[in-house]
């Protein structure tokens, strides 16, 4: 069952800090994510509003103060965050969207910047009907891959499927994106390239509908109880 909206800020933990709170942000789902050696943790998904004071700190504390330089895409985010909260929202029908996963203490672990359309987005010179967009993914630099301080595993899946779970929910014919990193997107098998748009040098990878139970799917059973050792990477 998903969840339309909760409070989740807690004024009794001490480990709260300035960029973490938040009292009346939209809790998505709540979902799980894999420890390096087995263990299964419950975390949030939410969505930041632009026009809520205490998620607009938060944001810009990720790039300011907590993350900086090390997290490639999140200048990018906080910027257009900034910049919605300024009323530079994209023209409509576009609908652009911030989902980001949350320890149990409002922590940001991961964060993207999300476009959906019932019309056209485009992307390089291409045009696509009715989809959703991912603009840019990061995740918490120390939570990268690449880390060898990391706590969790499979962040960026874990992000990326609830987009698609949204995605498929309103209906939208595809998740698009333009990647950086084909090793992880063509880890599932269901993001797939567009062949004409890589001739024409645009590196665009594209989730169909039909795939979209399969690649929730896919990502679930990895955090699984039943399968705790399975791998999950970014």
């Amino acid at each position: 069952m998903r969840i339309n909206q909760a409070t989740l800020y807690n004024l009794n933990h001490p480990n709260l800090n300035s960029s973490t709170p938040s009292f009346e942000k939209k809790l998505v789902e709540k979902t799980n994510v894999r420890k390096p050696w087995g263990e299964v943790e419950r975390v949030k998904v939410v969505e930041y509003d632009p026009k809520n004071k205490k998620d607009r700190k938060q944001i810009n504390n990720l790039y300011h103060k907590d993350w900086g330089r090390l997290a490639k895409y999140m200048y990018s985010i906080a910027y257009s965050f900034s910049q919605m909260t300024k009323g530079g929202a994209p023209e409509k029908p576009i609908k652009q969207q911030y989902f980001g996963i949350e320890d149990k203490y409002s922590n940001t672990l991961a964060i993207a910047q999300v476009q959906s359309s019932d019309k056209e987005l485009r992307l390089g010179n291409w045009f696509f009907p009715n989809c959703t967009k991912i603009t840019y993914i990061q995740t918490k630099p120390k939570e990268m891959f690449t880390s060898d301080r990391r706590t969790y595993e499979g962040l960026g899946e874990t992000l990326i499927k609830e987009i698609v779970q949204i995605a498929q929910d309103e209906g939208r014919n595809s998740v698009i994106l333009y990647s950086t990193n084909d090793n992880f997107w063509n880890n599932s098998g269901f993001f797939k390239p567009i062949p004409e748009a890589r001739k024409g040098g645009y590196n665009i990878m594209r989730l169909e509908k039909e795939d979209f139970d399969n690649y929730i799917k896919f990502v679930n059973n990895k955090t699984s109880f039943e399968n705790p050792y399975l791998d999950i990477y970014m």
